[in-house]
């Protein structure tokens, strides 16, 4: 679009002049942008100049005006395109710059200045030169003068930083002709710590794996997949495969001619597979190498595959173990399970000593295997293969033999060189052997042709053996113990009257019945052998029986005995725990009791019948007592009353007249008071026997208790003409007892002893001995029969008994004694010698809370 004149004349004319103005005086151009008529917006270009105006003394101003909008226009699209590119390269990561031919930086991006610290005004005061510091630098030139004659460059160097560190980067660049600026280097640097750390620790990572490869056992190498180079090996490939590396390099393939020919088809067939469209990785082979210097060995190898980041096979990694030890354990493994499954068919020992030296002979290869059992100082031979030399005598006696000095240590003796073993035997045939214990039970003797055949995992392996061994010889001993013990029970159930012995397993499940028992229920031992016992029993109750809680705890070692109701019928059974037993865990015993259950029901009932009599003989010998002890007290008050009357007569009865009336008196009252006495026991017996009579615990003094009975009986005692003696010492005798029944004791014993002692002294003591009360009689008496003490406390017994006895009385008094003493918690014992005497020792409960002293005896008389 151009102007117009009439454009023109619109101009601003006050703008435009000042702007000519200032224009001409500088000597430029102005430019300014104006609305035309038309509305649309132009830039517009003045140029001016002053000439002299001829017509009027003065000067012109002279334009040209130009319409320069698209110059304009192009001009800002430039300098837009620049900012934009100059925006782009200061987003970078890489430092962007221009160069000149001779290094001085023409541009830079902003990652320039973040790298090496330096502003924009230091950077365009420095050459490329001066980022870096002795051959780098040198380098640097080189790149430089190299890219300015045309060549693309690419150059390591590390860049120096402001504070003087060094950045590693890599340098690309190329030349190109500027029009404004000539030759010009463009070249960006990239920060390659991360790589340079990356390859620091790659190389780390190599030198480690390759340390590591060289340490472990297993041969470890890297091929192409074709197998025509080899890139790596470990020096376990020359010690696995017999080949030296040097060798495989030149010829990878040259280890297969050490694999055994059995293998080696297969082998080159798992080869071939790996070049198949699609392999399966990792492969896996296992083969034999014929070594030259290790024998035949076994090799198993994994072979994975290597790929690069666009998954293009690369090459093969493989790793190969040795597994020659893993297969021998194998084959010894074998050996084992042979053994262990055989002898469990086995019946007999020599069965099974024969199953174990076939095994031997067979699997592992030994020349010589011999089994010896002991029977008591001998050695038999049980089983054999071969054995002119380890098995060759039937029998050895105890002495100086391996056999009998393995069975004595108990451990297993091994030979390298069986010469050396001087018993007599020539074992010149032999490279090895080894004499292996089995318990205390014999000796698994073995034998080897070959040198280093019984190493210590073979002595092991045989070691196993020898406990399988003695293991089936155990069982075989528990089978016929099992035998003989179900024998047994089965004898002990036929000996049970109506009864039947069971056996069962931790599941309450039935391993034995047997007995009459079951006949009775119709059951047979079929019926039950294998039945748990809550189903037998809720078969006959028709649900769970209580008894089956009895089978769990005999499981838990508790016992159980008792009466049972199963059936309608009353069953007595004990249930115990059972140990050792490789099967049954417990044994129930049981026996039908009905019927004396029933006799017994009926004895409970006579007793009852019994009981209830005795007690009515005890209430009517107490009502008995008490109506004839009421006449009979006023019979022996009236005696006591005559007696007493005749006495007192002024002047006294003479002989013939009244004095025979008061010896009637005396009579009635002495016979009286016999009586008394008579019905008192037995009131008092009767009464205790009864549980009538209540004799409280509380505290008694039994030394006031003694003097006090001393003192009513010893007028009885003097008139016999005996001396009665008290030793109670001087504190109180505290008991915790009835004071009443004290008094019964203490009266029964001294009258006894007075009553049995003809001439010399009566000693009552009391005392504290072992934290009881005692009371004590001895009587210098007639004594009696040792044998005979039993019977003194038994009521209406004596020393003399008959029409013709002795001495009187009813028998009564240490029956009465021996019931209230147990009825105060104490016990009574005797000490007699016929003719020399006896000595009654009485025991109650001490009283605790009364104790003052020592209670020590105290010869104090009364």
């Amino acid at each position: 679009m151009s102007m117009s004149i009439q454009d023109i004349n619109q101009l601003p004319a006050e703008e435009v002049a000042r702007e000519r103005r200032e224009a001409a005086e500088d000597g430029d151009e102005f430019l300014f942008e104006h609305e035309l008529a038309s509305g649309a917006v132009r830039t517009v270009r003045v140029l001016s100049a002053p000439i002299p105006n001829l017509d009027r003394a003065g000067t012109l101003l002279f334009s040209v005006i130009h319409d320069v909008t698209q110059r304009e226009e192009h001009r800002q699209d430039l300098a837009d395109q620049k900012a934009f590119l100059d925006q782009v390269l200061d987003t970078i990561d890489d430092v962007f710059y221009l160069l000149d031919e001779q290094g001085d930086l023409l541009f830079w991006n902003r990652r320039v200045n973040e790298v090496t610290g330096y502003t924009d005004a230091e950077l365009e005061a420095m050459t490329a030169l001066d980022l870096f510091e002795g051959d780098d630098a040198a380098r640097i030139r080189d790149a430089i003068e190299e890219s300015a004659a045309g060549q693309a460059v690419r150059v390591e160097a590390p860049l120096v930083t402001k504070d003087g560190r060094r950045v590693p980067h890599e340098f690309v660049g190329d030349a190109f002709d500027a029009p404004t600026r000539g030759r010009v280097l463009c070249g960006i640097g990239r920060d390659v710590t991360q790589q340079k750390e990356r390859r620091r620790a790659l190389r780390r990572a190599n030198q480690r794996f390759e340390q590591l490869a060289e340490t472990v056992p297993n041969a470890f190498y890297i091929v192409t997949p074709d197998y025509s180079e080899l890139l790596y090996a470990n020096s376990a490939v020359e010690t696995l495969y017999g080949v030296d590396r040097d060798t495989l390099r030149d010829n990878p393939s040259a280890w297969t001619r050490h694999v055994h020919p059995a293998d080696l088809a297969a082998l080159r067939s798992d080869i071939e597979a790996q070049n198949a469209d699609e392999p399966r990785w990792p492969q896996h082979q296992e083969f034999r190498v014929l070594h030259p210097t290790r024998g035949r060995r076994w090799l198993t190898a994994r072979i994975d595959a290597i790929y690069d980041d666009e998954g293009a096979l690369q090459r093969l990694a493989g790793v190969t173990t040795d597994v020659t030890d893993q297969k021998v354990r194998e084959q010894r493994l074998r050996t084992l399970y042979r053994v262990t499954r055989d002898l469990l068919d086995v019946s007999t020992k020599a069965g099974a000593a024969s199953t174990v030296t076939d095994a031997l002979g067979d699997t592992l290869g030994l020349q010589e295997a011999a089994v010896y059992l002991r029977d008591g100082d001998v050695l038999v031979r049980a089983g054999t293969i071969d054995s002119e030399v380890v098995g060759s005598m039937p029998r050895v006696e105890q002495g100086h033999t391996p056999l009998w000095a393995a069975l004595s240590t108990g451990d297993t003796h091994a030979y390298s060189d069986p010469s050396t073993i001087d018993d007599g035997v020539d074992r010149s045939g032999l490279e090895g052997c080894a004499y292996v214990p089995l318990g205390q039970r014999g000796v698994l003797a073995v034998g080897a042709a070959a040198q280093n055949r019984l190493d210590d995992d073979e002595l092991r392996l045989l070691e196993v053996v020898a406990q399988s061994f003695q293991d089936t010889l155990d069982a075989l001993d528990q089978e016929r113990d099992l035998i003989e013990r179900e024998r047994r029970y089965r004898t002990l159930a036929e000996n049970i009257p109506n009864g039947a012995v069971f056996l069962f397993d931790e599941g309450l499940t039935y391993t034995l019945a047997a007995g009459e028992l079951l006949g009775t229920y119709e059951l047979g031992e079929s019926d039950l052998l294998g039945a748990q016992a809550g189903t037998v029993l809720v078969g006959i109750e028709g649900g769970r029986h209580p008894i089956v809680d009895r089978f769990e705890a005999a499981l838990e070692g508790e016992q159980t005995d008792r009466r049972i109701g199963v059936g309608g019928r009353t069953l007595r059974v004990h249930v115990v725990p059972l140990q050792g037993d490789t099967n049954a865990k417990g044994l129930m015993l049981a026996q039908d009791i009905t019927e004396n259950v029933r006799k017994e029901r009926e004895l409970m009932s006579a007793k009852k019948a019994a009981e209830e009599a005795n007690r009515m003989k005890s209430s009517l010998l107490a009502n008995m007592s008490h109506e004839i002890r009421t006449p009979l007290t006023s019979i022996l008050g009236f005696a006591e009353m005559i007696e007493e009357e005749i006495g007192s007569l002024e002047p006294p009865a003479e002989a013939g007249d009244l004095k025979p009336l008061g010896e009637f008196a005396g009579l009635i009252q002495k016979s009286g008071q016999r009586l008394m006495d008579t019905l008192t026991g037995v009131l008092n017996l009767s009464r205790l026997e009864a549980g009538e009579m209540d004799l409280a615990a509380e505290p008694v003094d039994l030394s006031e208790q003694a003097r006090e009975v001393a003192g009513e009986l010893r007028p009885q005692a003097e008139a016999e003409g005996l001396r009665l003696q008290v030793q109670a010492g001087g504190e109180p005798i505290w008991a915790q007892a009835d004071g009443g029944g004290v008094q019964i004791v203490l009266r029964n014993l001294v009258s006894n002893a007075i009553k049995y002692t003809d001439d010399g002294e009566i000693r009552l003591r009391v005392y504290r001995e072992n934290g009881s009360a005692m009371i004590e009689v001895e009587d210098s008496g007639i004594g009696m029969d040792p044998e005979k003490i039993e019977d003194l406390f038994k009521p209406f017994r004596q020393a003399s008994e008959g029409m013709a006895r002795e001495y009187e009385g009813t028998g009564l008094g240490l029956a009465v004694t021996r019931e209230a003493v147990e009825q105060m918690d104490g016990s009574i014992e005797v000490e007699t010698e016929k003719g020399k005497g006896t000595t009654i020792r009485v025991q109650l409960p001490k009283e605790e809370s009364r104790e003052t002293g020592n209670g020590d005896v105290d010869d104090a008389e009364c």
